[in-house]
């Protein structure tokens, strides 16, 4: 959740997250799943750690894509 509003992220889109303590998530890559405008989802974290305490921000991450012309 977002506390200044919409997040601007789609579906697929590539996140890193910092200052995030509890879970193991900081500066690794997650595809986001929008739930809605102040929302998303990096699915299941039961394999990252104990569980959320506190903190976190994210980073929308620019995954190059390749393009071929004929």
């Amino acid at each position: 959740m977002l506390e200044e509003g919409r997040h601007g992220l789609e579906d697929g889109d590539v996140v890193t997250f910092e200052e995030v303590v509890g879970l193991d998530v900081n500066k690794k890559e997650f595809k986001v799943e929008v739930k809605k405008a102040d929302t998303f989802s990096i699915g299941s974290v039961e394999r990252l750690g104990k569980g959320y305490v506190q903190g976190g921000k994210f980073t929308q991450v620019k995954v190059p894509k390749e393009y071929k012309f004929v």
